[in-house]
């Protein structure tokens, strides 16, 4: 088990022994929207578009069976979806179970142009066909056309831990990318693609914050400043989503999951 495993499970232990499990157990219901708005170079008719970005459901773990954030996520509209990976954990045993969970997330989500995603480090293989068969369209390695309002936008993305992505290089020229990846540290591929913006999670924010956000385990080798929020790579912007379930038996000190919204004049991140 990694160090930081340990750390989860030690946390865990010393919320129950603590008393404060129904607590953090409801905490990790209070879903937020954060709105969040991109300003960054795109076609006139793009300018308001909305994404809905959602990361590290890890959903056989959400207690409530998916209630709250469905209720959550059917409040918002969107054009389109992008989920940065890591649906279960990996020692899921019930697929049956994850793809009940799954479909009826994904009738929550009120998008125009669908919903695109990649695989995180978690996701077995055999995961893909069960998205694929709930309506959820996987882009690691390959393209995807978005027509909206006249204009063309691509959406493209990279698998977990992958050092190649050919793909994107064949869509025409001059014509915007949105970038998926699981880990910040895939900037580095989409912004050699010329990605106007990449969306990841993975972090969890930093799995523990100091005061003010801080994350004490960043969990990407570009940096720190990477871990949480918004930010810039070589020209290319992005942003880290904190991501909506745990893993394992993990309890970090920010247990408030988040459902984020960023926008490219308006964008949705979850």
């Amino acid at each position: 088990m990694t160090a930081i495993g340990l750390f989860q499970r030690a946390s865990a232990r010393l919320v129950r022994n603590l008393g404060f499990r129904s607590w953090a157990d409801a905490s990790l219901l209070d879903y937020r929207v954060s709105k969040v708005r991109a300003f960054i170079r795109l076609p006139h008719p793009l300018a308001e578009l909305r994404v809905l970005h959602i990361s590290d459901l890890h959903i056989e773990g959400i207690s409530d069976y998916c209630e709250r954030l469905r209720r959550c996520l059917t409040a918002l509209e969107a054009d389109l979806c992008v989920i940065s990976g890591d649906f279960v954990d990996p020692t899921v045993n019930d697929l049956s179970e994850v793809e009940r969970r799954l479909a009826a997330v994904v009738c929550s989500i009120r998008t125009r142009h669908g919903i695109f995603a990649v695989l995180g480090d978690h996701d077995p293989p055999l995961l893909g066909p069960l998205l694929e068969r709930i309506g959820i369209q996987l882009v690691a390695g390959r393209t995807a056309r978005v027509d909206h309002g006249g204009t063309t936008l691509w959406v493209a993305g990279v698998e977990a831990e992958s050092v190649d992505c050919i793909a994107p290089s064949l869509k025409p020229p001059n014509e915007p990318l949105l970038f998926i990846g699981h880990s910040p540290d895939q900037v580095v591929q989409a912004a050699a693609k010329g990605a106007a913006y990449f969306f990841c999670g993975h972090t969890h924010g930093g799995q523990v914050c100091l005061p003010g956000g801080v994350p004490l385990v960043s969990r990407c080798k570009i940096g720190r400043r990477f871990a949480s929020g918004a930010w810039v790579y070589r020209g290319t912007p992005g942003y880290t989503t904190r991501g909506i379930g745990i893993c394992g038996e993990g309890f970090r000190e920010d247990v408030k999951n988040l459902v984020e919204t960023s926008m490219s004049d308006s964008w949705v991140h979850c």
